[in-house]
């Protein structure tokens, strides 16, 4: 049989499978209009699979006779094979493949000509273009569908056969669907899909309900329905504004902020379970009270699954929660999109470059935006934050962990409608981001610290660089980078190698203490690959101590622009000279003049390197990880709780669940800071350290000194109490009164008596 133009694109009689003794499919007939969305619903095991397999040529009938596109099911199934676009139930493409890849393999497959302009075609006609170099494994359930519907049309078939296509999809992602596919039923293609969603079949134009092998009943939807023999009912529904619908629901007067519909049924009981009658023959209902009932088509901001705006359909949604701020925005923010949503509104995409984000802010402004609010994604955050924060807008950056429980599938879309809901209802509180001058400033110390890093590991390099030729001088000097250091090595890739000469250009020190044992230390192979590495390494050190050279001189242009802006500034350099350092300014310190004087009037004149363990460079990362201004936090623990050196904890009920809490760049800065009071020899906070270390473990006592600096801190900057260091005795003392204390109330209870000693004598 040829290919001919046929008024039917199935035509089936009597088509039978069988399994052994089991019957799948029993003396089926039917016949599907070109052009038409076929629905075949049935339960699961009903033979729908095994039908839909027959019908493109996968398998063979046991018995009966049928076409396909014109052509024999029996002896022309690979003519139909080429015709047909089969979307099976599981996803069955390539999950380690892009989708482009993917889409490309089954072009080959089909010998499309023109692969990549079809390939390029199928992308765009699903909306896949901006997902075309993602993973097909990483893709959502709706994705994928998307993925599987673009393979089967890309050779463009007459036939397209969707196998329970919807399954486990969530609802949007199921309307999206829906749509091209009436879309293709337009342009001629016919469709039959199995489903087993009752509302999705009332999007066919023809039924057929199969169970267990045998067909029951097919047809339009009015006559399956009309022949099921099943009383049905329909409701009219009227939006009502006038005072005598506001009298028939309770409401009183005009203006009223409650919405009102009327549901007129004759039938008993309510069409949507929560109106309450209003009459006792249901000739009225109204909703009670705390509840809008609107009517789909007549101004609802709801929709079904497939956006559909039916009278029939009906919701309920409860009005109780104030909207505080009903254009409040959220933006769900990305590498490459924006997703913005306004108090749970519809969604639009912007892209992510300056032109895009300037773009963003007008919109923003156009619709009266007041407060934004947005989640800190890497780095991708901080560009739209500042153009947000220099127009004016109020800007929040919420814990994502405050905005994950959204039921169904997560997408950018649902993610930026969800947050505008709850930031619109006041539900999301922003986190703590310093100002655009203390955030400059934190970009020089990061990369500062960057830079002391990388020259770090270029030492580690000359070290190894030194042990490969056996020249042990780092092992019998402290700091290979210090003036001895850095002598010895010049004059070595210079190419002194006498060992008396190299310990002449070493400190008195060095040459009094330890002549013998450098001289013997510099006494090495010199091997010319080995010098070589030595040599970059380094220059490469050099090269990062002129980065770092030039980062404090941006920081100090910072630092007195900041100082500029205080009240009666003056210019740290002139005038009176301020008080002497007591304490150095810490090891790889900025060189800038006048750095402790600075600090000093940055924080409003109070000393914080007074404090134990506080350096001027502690203070300066300090200020340029949480500013100048503490009062953000409105008590010492909400500061220690920020910084994730407060005890976690988390109760429900009678359950206790310990949490841990992860510390920032500040707190982490903080225990740094503690871990220096391990081995001090006067200060109460290092008597603290080592009695908590005893009690419960370095890690711990660390933490619990590093919460302790910090409520310092805090009460110094906004309390402006002036520390006192008490000493270690004074603090021994006072643990040795509390001790006392405590046995006496533990003796008093048990009815004992505690006496001193006797004295020895």
């Amino acid at each position: 049989m040829g290919a001919v133009s046929v008024a039917m694109a199935i035509e089936v009689q009597g088509i039978t499978k069988r399994y052994g003794n089991r019957v799948v499919v029993n003396d089926v007939a039917l016949r599907v209009p070109r052009g038409q969305i076929y629905g075949f619903l049935g339960p699961n095991g009903s033979g729908k699979t095994t039908f839909l397999r027959m019908l493109c040529g996968l398998l063979t009938p046991d018995a009966g006779t049928g076409s396909c596109l014109g052509w024999d099911l029996r002896t022309q199934a690979r003519e139909i094979k080429k015709r047909v676009g089969y979307l099976t139930q599981r996803f069955s493409f390539y999950e380690d493949l892009s989708l482009e890849e993917n889409l490309d393999f089954v072009a080959r497959i089909h010998g499309v000509p023109g692969r990549k302009a079809a390939v390029n075609r199928s992308l765009e006609a699903l909306g896949l273009v901006e997902r075309r170099r993602q993973l097909a494994g990483a893709l959502s359930g709706g994705w994928k569908q998307r993925l599987a519907l673009a393979a089967c049309l890309i050779h463009q078939p007459e036939l397209l056969l969707l196998d329970e296509p919807t399954a486990g999809v969530d609802p949007k992602a199921r309307r999206d669907f829906w749509e091209e596919i009436h879309q293709l039923a337009a342009r001629g293609l016919t469709v039959l899909i199995t489903t087993h969603y009752m509302d999705e079949a009332e999007r066919c134009h023809h039924l057929a309900y199969l169970a267990y092998g045998n067909l029951l009943t097919q047809g339009s939807v009015d006559q399956v329905i009309a022949g099921s023999g099943l009383r049905t009912w329909e409701a009219s529904c009227s939006f009502w504004t006038c005072s005598e619908a506001m009298n028939l629901a309770g409401l009183g007067a005009r203006g009223s902020s409650r919405s009102v519909t009327v549901v007129r049924c004759g039938a008993i009981g309510c069409p949507v379970g929560r109106l309450v009658p209003e009459a006792d023959n249901c000739a009225v209902w109204r909703a009670p009270a705390g509840w809008s009932v609107y009517p789909v088509g007549e101004g609802c901001p709801f929709k079904d699954a497939f956006g559909r705006e039916a009278a029939a359909t009906w919701t309920t949604m409860n009005t109780t929660l104030p909207v505080l701020d009903s254009q409040a925005a959220f933006v769900d923010v990305g590498s490459e999109h924006m997703h913005v949503s306004i108090a749970g509104g519809r969604p639009e995409v912007f892209g992510a470059v300056t032109g895009e984000l300037h773009r963003l802010r007008d919109w923003l402004q156009a619709q009266g935006v007041r407060s934004v609010a947005m989640e800190a994604t890497g780095v991708y955050w901080l560009p739209l934050y500042g153009v947000l924060e220099a127009a004016g807008l109020r800007v929040l950056m919420v814990n994502g962990k405050h905005t994950r429980n959204l039921p169904g599938r997560k997408t950018d879309m649902q993610d930026c409608q969800w947050g505008a809901t709850l930031h619109a209802h006041g539900l999301l509180r922003g986190g703590f981001v310093p100002p655009a001058h203390i955030r400059r400033l934190q970009d020089y110390l990061r990369l500062r610290q960057d830079h002391l890093t990388l020259a770090a590991s270029h030492v580690q390099h000359m070290q190894k660089a030194l042990e490969r030729m056996n020249v042990k001088l780092h092992d019998v000097i402290s700091n290979l980078v210090g003036v001895s250091g850095r002598a010895v090595i010049e004059a070595i890739l210079a190419g002194e190698r006498q060992p008396l000469r190299l310990l002449a250009l070493c400190d008195a020190q060095i040459q009094k203490r330890k002549a013998e044992r450098v001289q013997e230390a510099l006494r090495g192979t010199w091997a010319e690959e080995h010098l070589f590495a030595l040599r970059q390494a380094w220059e490469s050190w050099k090269h990062y101590q002129g980065q770092i050279a030039a980062c404090d001189a941006q920081i100090h242009q910072v630092l007195q622009a900041l100082q500029a802006t205080l009240p009666g500034a003056k210019d740290p350099d002139s005038g009176s000279p301020g008080p002497v350092a007591r304490k150095r300014p810490g090891l790889h310190a900025p060189v800038i003049p006048g750095l402790d004087e600075l600090i000093r009037r940055l924080c409003g004149g109070r000393d914080l390197t007074v404090l134990p363990a506080c350096t001027s460079y502690s203070v300066l990362q300090l200020i340029g990880e949480i500013g100048l201004d503490l009062k953000a936090w409105a008590t010492a623990k909400h500061f220690t709780s920020w910084l994730g050196l407060a005890p976690g904890s988390h109760q429900s009920g009678k359950r206790h669940r310990g949490t841990g809490r992860k510390r920032n760049r500040a707190g982490r800065l903080l225990c740094v800071m503690a871990r220096s009071l391990a081995r001090s020899k006067n200060m109460a906070l290092g008597g603290f350290y080592r009695r908590m270390a005893a009690r419960r473990g370095g890690l711990v006592a660390i933490i619990a000194t590093a919460r302790k600096l910090a409520v310092f801190i805090w009460q110094t900057m906004v309390k402006g109490l002036d520390f006192v260091e008490a000493g270690l005795a004074r603090y021994e003392a006072r643990v040795l009164e509390t001790k006392q204390r405590t046995l006496h109330r533990l003796a008093k209870q048990l009815g004992l008596t505690v006496l001193p000693a006797p004295k020895a004598q």
